[in-house]
């Protein structure tokens, strides 16, 4: 009886949770489907407003502008200006509806703005649920142990002292977990970055503050690399909220 409950349990887990990435997958690619047209006639602007300067001013030559240019978006805080991939438009979703919405990459076409509220107004609510999915099961592992705890220490200890041990253990597991490991992984990933920088947006993206001072970068050269890097950050991003 309790192991067809539990597989009951887990099948509704995985259910819940594979829907929602689904759902994640299906939306990213209506974003990108939206989207590179407009991108990419930004893109051809950007090209012809800069081979018209250069005809205007034959002493320049194209790299010493390029090279110029890239400073000074670098130092605006805007040195990842390139055509957004699948794997970004994903990240974006995520943020969407898990409310972080760093705004690192904003929809430009009216049909992608009015596309993010429909994904939004269903896919925060699916959120939520399987927010509360995760939470309860989290809340069941978290009863388990401490009943193992009182098994284990209830003949040593008080149980109120055995309640502290255990809120003082899941309090270390979940600091360790959410904030301290992913900011090591970013300040390793991220040359740039500080711990205390790769801690400080864990902490934004935990608490769905998601400020947009400090964000990943996309000079990661291996694709596969940026695509496992970023599918990280979405796994964090869902399992924190």
């Amino acid at each position: 009886m309790i192991d067809q409950v539990w597989s009951s349990s887990v099948a509704r887990y995985i259910g819940i949770f594979g829907l929602y990435i689904v759902y994640l997958l299906i939306g990213s690619s209506i974003f990108d489907a939206i989207e590179n047209p407009s991108v990419h006639n930004r893109i051809q602007l950007l090209e012809q407003g800069r081979n018209r300067f250069l005809r205007e001013n034959p002493c320049l030559d194209r790299d010493s502008v390029d090279s110029y240019v890239d400073e000074v978006l670098e130092i605006m805080g805007h040195s990842n200006v390139t055509r957004p991939s699948y794997i970004t438009w994903l990240f974006f979703a995520s943020t969407l509806v898990t409310t972080i919405g760093y705004g690192q990459v904003p929809p430009l076409s009216y049909g992608s703005k009015a596309f993010a509220i429909c994904f939004c107004t269903l896919g925060v609510p699916f959120t939520l649920i399987l927010l509360k999915t995760i939470t309860e099961k989290l809340m069941d592992m978290t009863s388990q142990f401490l009943e193992y705890l009182n098994r284990r220490l209830g003949h040593l200890y008080r149980p109120v002292h055995i309640r502290l041990l255990h809120a003082v253990l899941i309090t270390t597991t979940c600091v360790l977990l959410v904030f301290l490991l992913p900011a090591a992984v970013f300040s390793a990933v991220e040359p740039e970055w500080t711990f205390l920088d790769s801690l400080y947006y864990s902490y934004m993206t935990v608490t769905t503050i998601g400020v947009v001072d400090v964000l990943p970068s996309s000079r990661i050269q291996n694709v596969e690399a940026e695509a496992v890097y970023k599918i990280f950050v979405l796994r964090k991003c869902v399992r924190c909220f």
